[in-house]
């Protein structure tokens, strides 16, 4: 394939994600599911004219529920760090404590404005909210994942998450014996997303996709660049790197380098309308 980096970087998409992406239902049911009982106990304090009381009550008879209210103003650790404190709740938490954290939070008067007459409602918003700032989690999965089908028509050979200290187990002793004495304990330790066998020859692949810039980005061609060449010094064994997103727009300086220095550096589009040999060099 002839390499034109003005069309890999016209290319870059904006996102991977299809609508069904976007939220994991199942995860926001389930984390709901799992305290539903206690919810219900705690949705009673709506409807009472002394929440504070009942709140009391509630908590002296079921000290768990206290460990909902970090939840109920989206935070799913069981510490809420503050400007001036760090405040843990758990069981063991003093009432007073916990009414005290209620109180500043807002949150019984936000549901008392509002009329909001069910918190389990509430708490599903909430999840769905929260839901969201996992979604870079989520592209990196979908782009292995997408990795891994387009590879799977390809109808090559590959392995998945390999550690680079295990190739030899996995593939040749003879190719791979002498592998690791290029690499120091930190690098040998790291975990490749494939690790490709094709006509006599191993490709170690890394895939990922950022929709957003900053300053990993420049980190990430620095350390995929130092892996290629160190790879590459290795006759039956190279390094690809499919990469994707807009987030490279504002870094173009840095994967243009990568670019020039990696042999075998593509886009999703490049990585998916190519066959695999033709990809590597092949006729």
């Amino acid at each position: 394939m002839i390499k034109n980096f003005e069309l890999f970087f016209k290319n870059l998409k904006p996102t991977i994600m299809d609508v069904e992406d976007y939220v994991d239902y199942k995860k926001v049911v389930s984390n709901v599911n799992k305290r539903y009982e206690e919810l219900e106990i705690l949705n009673t304090v709506l409807n009472d004219p002394e929440p504070t009381k009942r709140l009391e009550l509630i908590f002296k008879q079921n000290p768990s529920i206290k460990t909902l209210i970090p939840n109920l103003i989206a935070i799913r650790k069981s510490i809420i760090q503050t400007i001036n404190e760090e405040i843990k709740i758990s069981e063991n938490t003093s009432i007073d404590e916990v009414i005290r954290i209620i109180d500043r939070s807002g949150i019984i008067r936000f549901f008392q404005e509002n009329k909001v007459k069910s918190i389990i409602d509430y708490l599903i918003g909430l999840e769905v909210g929260m839901d969201t700032n996992a979604r870079k989690n989520r592209v990196g999965s979908l782009m292995e994942a997408k990795c891994k089908e387009i590879l799977d028509k390809k109808n090559v050979k590959f392995h998945t998450q390999v550690r680079l200290k295990n190739l030899a187990k996995v593939f040749s002793e003879d190719v791979f014996k002498e592998f690791l004495e290029v690499f120091d304990d930190k690098v040998a330790d790291k975990i490749l997303d494939f690790a490709i066998e094709f006509e006599g020859f191993y490709y170690l692949m890394e895939v990922n996709f950022y929709g957003s810039s900053g300053s990993k980005l420049n980190e990430t061609c620095k350390s995929y660049i130092y892996l290629s060449e160190k790879i590459n010094k290795f006759k039956n064994v190279k390094f690809i790197w499919i990469t994707d997103g807009l987030g490279w727009k504002n870094t173009k300086n840095q994967i243009k380098e990568a670019y020039e220095r990696i042999d075998f550096l593509f886009n999703l589009k490049e990585f998916e309308k190519n066959d695999f040999k033709k990809l590597i060099g092949g006729n």
